[in-house]
């Protein structure tokens, strides 16, 4: 567990993520108007 400092005395090194951007492709909302700006 990682809530024990004796055997995890420091941050864990944790692994970066990747650089590629996410994007929403496709969704559905039923019910909802969505406000899109030009900007």
């Amino acid at each position: 567990m990682l809530l024990d400092i004796e055997k995890y005395p420091c941050t864990p090194n944790y692994q970066l993520a990747s650089e590629l951007p996410l994007v929403l492709f496709d969704c559905q909302f039923d019910g909802v108007d969505w406000i899109c700006d030009q900007a």
